[in-house]
């Protein structure tokens, strides 16, 4: 069975057929049981749309060759791996790690103070190159 509403903040289900764009009726790739077996497995949304993705994409890849809809010609392989990276995005989502995501870098010695609590600390590993290692004493 399909059912989408067309606004994925209602429901669970239909944020999963969002995130994975399954929300065409006339042309779905799983069923609203599949999705709801999905989100009891994954714990959230992006999750249960990855582990979605990825049955879709094991389904294409196991099908051999490609077929025409209307003029064009589509390759199964080709589905499966644009599905392979749609899960492995969603999955990046739902574990709370993105390589789209922002990192911060630290510069230390900014601050006399910073400095200070930097080389005080006891488990910091030395730094391999330090002003002065050359000098004389």
């Amino acid at each position: 069975m399909f059912t989408y509403t067309g606004n994925p903040a209602d429901s669970d289900k239909d944020a999963v057929r969002f995130l994975i764009q399954d929300t065409v009726a006339d042309d779905y790739f799983v069923e609203d049981e599949e999705i709801t077996f999905a989100l009891s497995e994954e714990p959230n949304i992006y999750r249960a749309a990855a582990l979605v993705a990825e049955r879709i994409a094991a389904r294409f890849a196991r099908r051999p060759g490609s077929y025409v809809r209307g003029r064009i010609e589509v390759r199964n392989s080709t589905i499966a791996e644009q599905f392979q990276k749609i899960a492995a995005t969603l999955r990046a989502q739902g574990s709370g790690s993105s390589s789209l995501s922002v990192t911060s870098a630290f510069a230390g010695g900014i601050s006399i103070a910073d400095k200070e609590t930097t080389e005080s600390d006891a488990d910091r590993t030395e730094p391999y190159f330090r002003r002065g290692q050359f000098d004389v004493q």
